[in-house]
């Protein structure tokens, strides 16, 4: 994480997870140990009756169906860990990979998992604000707030551009708050579920206890991540549907019926690089086809269902030095007309005059626009 981060105000500090979302999580848990079950076992037909066998467990074994359901439960967040590093968007997967596998010293392991978190938040601001812009309806503004006890507010240009992470947060929550009360549906409404976003201010206010302070020791970095990784892990596994959001880098478009398009994919904890061919639909050609790059930068476009956001200009891709490796890297903060980004996984901050990506703000500005509706 590079330099030039504001202290976020204090936010949502409670102990435990909401109860609505506690509940959700054990839905969800219950009906993975019955598609387990399920799927181990079978159905049970005993005359004309068709019993599910987790249901003949709890009756008949209820000791075994307690040990079934703990060993699930594990055994979905060890999956979870490695879809996350293989499959989810490089953002989160480059920085949690090296969490999980790139290093035992835990002052390193904890850095990796603060940028893995500042990742997710960074992206998951950009897709939301980037499908709400791509509707291309009057939003009429929308409300932001940086913490659970602050009253909302409207928002203004100045937020779409915050380097606070508490403010970041409120984009997310105001933006689809307001999609809802117009009945716009979003892809990003239903891979953030609306209880998750105290969860996701709780966590940020344990990630401000260790963020801005003096440097850590060994042990101190051991119990924050003690602390804080089952609450990320959960976060993680809340948001698993991320694993379906493919963000691409075009590298070139070429002619024909229908167009298709030489796309790399910006996917998993590999900087290597992967390329596979788009075919490019009307509405998805006229987005790819102004995509056109901003100096060295190549502008991120993501994929939301069956539509294509354009993430620029919150998150670019370039060349690294040599030419053979791509970098990501994501909007931190706008200073003396200079557009400053972080290099997604390095430590590492690059700098670009602000004309351009202001060019690219406008469409996000149009979401606050107020003459419309209220």
């Amino acid at each position: 994480m590079s330099a030039a981060s504001p202290l976020d105000p204090a936010d949502s500090a409670s102990s435990a997870p909401a109860e609505s979302l506690t509940k959700l999580r054990r839905e969800k848990d219950e009906q993975r140990y019955r598609l387990h079950c399920e799927e181990t076992f079978g159905m049970i037909e005993i005359g004309p009756e068709t019993i599910h066998p987790a249901d003949v467990l709890d009756a008949c074994r209820s000791d075994a169906a307690r040990r079934g359901r703990d060993e699930v439960r594990v055994s979905v967040r060890d999956e979870m860990e490695e879809l996350v590093c293989e499959r989810f968007p490089a953002p989160v997967a480059v920085p949690f990979n090296a969490f999980m596998h790139g290093s035992l010293e835990p002052l390193k392991r904890m850095f990796h998992l603060r940028d893995a978190w500042e990742g997710l938040i960074h992206l998951l601001s950009a897709l939301t604000l980037a499908e709400c812009a791509a509707k291309k309806v009057a939003f009429g503004g929308f409300h932001v707030r940086n913490s659970e006890d602050n009253h909302p507010r409207q928002c203004k240009k100045a937020d779409l551009k915050t380097n606070s992470l508490a403010l970041r947060i409120g984009l997310i929550e105001g933006a689809l708050d307001r999609a809802r009360t117009q009945g716009l549906g979003l892809s990003m409404a239903s891979i953030i579920p609306e209880e998750l976003i105290q969860e996701i201010r709780r966590l940020n206010a344990v990630r401000n206890e260790f963020s801005h302070e003096s440097l850590k020791s060994d042990k101190q970095a051991e119990e924050i991540i003690e602390n804080a990784y089952p609450v990320f892990r959960e976060i993680l596994l809340d948001l698993t549907e991320l694993e379906q959001v493919e963000l691409l880098r075009i590298r070139n478009i070429r002619p024909g019926s229908p167009l298709k398009a030489e796309a790399e994919r910006l996917q998993g904890h590999a900087k290597s690089r992967r390329v596979k061919e788009l075919e490019l639909s009307d509405s998805v050609s006229s987005i790819a086809l102004s995509a056109s790059p901003v100096g060295k930068y190549d502008r991120v476009l993501a994929t939301l269902g069956n539509a294509i956001v354009d993430l620029s200009p919150f998150f670019y891709a370039f060349d690294d030095a040599t030419g053979r490796r791509t970098e990501v890297c994501f909007f931190k903060f706008h200073k003396n007309r200079q557009w400053n980004m972080e290099i997604v996984g390095e430590s590492l901050s690059e700098e670009s005059p602000d004309v351009a990506h202001e060019d690219l703000m406008a469409r996000f500005y149009e979401l606050l626009k107020q003459d419309c509706r209220s």
